[in-house]
């Protein structure tokens, strides 16, 4: 059964008021029916403070049909293998946070999302405020703090691009300020299948007591497997 099938069932089991959008609810119930996929990525990581710059290069793997705590692999590290102690570090960190994915569009529109003016031939839709277990920074759920801007194909039905974004400056448990969080990922089509990442790019701006104030920047270019 093909993923425009299985979404056009989706849309049957929602059973959605006659008032809702229809093209929200296609998106929605693609979404729902995309399942996690295998890809490669190449990661670059950016942390500057007053101090100066720190760049590290990752190669990261993922593997949806391995057992859960054991799909994520840590290539290499600047060029080299990574440490033993890279893997350990990188393991416990990325387990914490869903693997990214189309299927995660999901769970943003949890919480239903309105139309602004159409763009370029595209509709866009904003989330005022992600819904809880969206977004994890460091162990602490963002995701109330922050909003998000999905761009939609109206002519598949499918996200195109997601910005998520901090609308104003925020704390966090009070000691540490967060100035800026923007996260934006681009999706293109697969026939017969749920669009995949093809790249994603975050900047965190913020300061905290431990390592003063600082930003850290972040691009991803994905490879299916």
């Amino acid at each position: 059964m093909t993923f425009r099938a299985l979404a056009l069932i989706a849309i049957a089991a929602l059973a959605l008021p006659a008032h809702a959008d229809a093209l929200l609810d296609q998106v929605l119930a693609g979404a729902r029916v995309a399942k996690p996929q295998s890809f490669e990525r190449t990661a670059v990581l950016v942390a500057s403070n007053d101090k100066g710059s720190t760049t590290i290069n990752r190669v990261q793997r993922f593997n949806a049909a391995a057992p859960a705590g054991k799909q994520w692999t840590l290539v290499s590290e600047n060029g080299a293998p990574p440490s033993a102690k890279a893997t350990e570090e990188f393991t416990k960190s990325i387990n914490k946070v869903p693997a990214p994915g189309y299927y995660r569009i999901a769970t943003f529109l949890g919480a239903g999302a309105i139309r602004l003016a159409d763009s370029g031939g595209k509709a866009v839709y904003r989330i005022t405020k992600l819904p809880k277990g969206s977004v994890n920074g460091g162990g602490f759920d963002l995701s109330d703090r922050l909003s998000a801007d999905l761009t939609v194909d109206p002519a598949t039905a499918t996200v195109t691009r997601t910005r998520i974004f901090l609308p104003k400056p925020t704390r966090i448990m009070l000691v540490a300020k967060l100035d800026k969080f923007d996260a934006v990922t681009d999706y293109a089509p697969v026939p017969g299948s749920a669009p995949r990442i093809t790249t994603q790019s975050s900047e965190i701006t913020g300061d905290n007591p431990m390592q003063g104030a600082g930003t850290q920047k972040q691009n991803f270019t994905y490879r299916p497997l």
